[in-house]
This record gives C-alpha cells, sequence and structure tokens, in this order.
C-alpha cells in the first residue's frame, strides 16, 4: 500500500453553470483557490491542475503555487491524465469548497486503506476523494459544510448571506 504524498486541487474546469471562472471568487476575502491550497497545503505536497479553460485562475496559480497543466478535457479525464503524472494514490479536492480544512483532508487520509475514497455526507458526494487504482470505497463526512459549493452564482450569493449569518454570533 503506498502513503499519499500528494494533494490536487482541481482547478482548471470550465465553470459552464457558473459563467466565469469561480476559483478566484472571494469568500471572506479569500479566493477560493487559496481556501482549498491551504487546507491541503497543510496536510500533503500540494499540486493545483490547471487547464486551458481557465486561463485567469492559470495565470494566478502559476504565480503563486506548485501546478500541472492538464488537457482540461473533463474531470474524469483529467484524474486519469494526473493519475499517469503521479503514477500513485493522491488525494483531490475542487477549488470550490469555501468550508474546506485541513482536518477534512486529514480525516479523509485516515479512511485510506490501499482503495479509492470519495467522500459524502448523508450519501451526497462532497469533492473530497482520494483516487487509487483499486475500487472505490466511500468515507462519511460528519461536517455538512461540506455540502456547500459554489456551482452557480446564486450558490455564491447564498454562501455569502449565510456565512455572514454563520459568523455574527
Amino acid at each position: 500500500m503506498h502513503e499519499i504524498k500528494y494533494g490536487v486541487v482541481m482547478a482548471g474546469g470550465k465553470s459552464t453553470r457558473f459563467g466565469r471562472e469561480k476559483c478566484l471568487l472571494e469568500i471572506n476575502n479569500k479566493k477560493l483557490i487559496d481556501i482549498a491550497v491551504g487546507a491541503v497545503s497543510q496536510v500533503l505536497t500540494c499540486i493545483v491542475a490547471i487547464s486551458p479553460n481557465a486561463p485567469l485562475t492559470a495565470r494566478y496559480v502559476m504565480s503563486k503555487y506548485r501546478w500541472m497543466m492538464t488537457p482540461g478535457e473533463g474531470y474524469v479525464e483529467d484524474i486519469r491524465y494526473i493519475m499517469k503524472m503521479l503514477g500513485e494514490p493522491f488525494l483531490t479536492v475542487v477549488c470550490d469548497l469555501p468550508f474546506l480544512k485541513k482536518d477534512h483532508i486529514i480525516e479523509i487520509l485516515s479512511s485510506f486503506k490501499g482503495k479509492s475514497v470519495a467522500g459524502t455526507h448523508r450519501g451526497k458526494y462532497v469533492g473530497i476523494n482520494i483516487v487509487a487504482t483499486e475500487e472505490e470505497k466511500t468515507h462519511e463526512f460528519n461536517d455538512p459544510l461540506l455540502l456547500i459549493d459554489i456551482d452557480t452564482p446564486q450558490d455564491y450569493r447564498k454562501t455569502l448571506l449565510n456565512f455572514i449569518d454563520f459568523h455574527k454570533f
């Protein structure tokens, strides 16, 4: 069984539902990409997967972080590409999880037993995974904040409002 060394932040999507590159959106004065990289890099060597689909994100990432250019043909295709490049199991997180914390990374890593692991909360996928060659199992997170991701402008507005309400007290 391999130890997980790398955490890959997926930041090369087309953001078609959002309409513009969402990794650069800010929550509490922090870009979503910085939140994801910050959580992952506290635990693993972090690599940001970028693609030609998100040129502004790519430019930002290239100036700040370790990165890998993927073909940008789709999530699954990019994961396969990364598997070929890294040649070993790795963690992935999507860049649009505004409440991602290092503890989430540690938690899913503790469930790794050589097989791929998909993070879920109440049966819904949350965008935190371990990619390995063997069949997938799931890891159930207890934190409902992992269900909050930014797919549309409405999601972003709702997250901003909830963040403000959540942090008033």
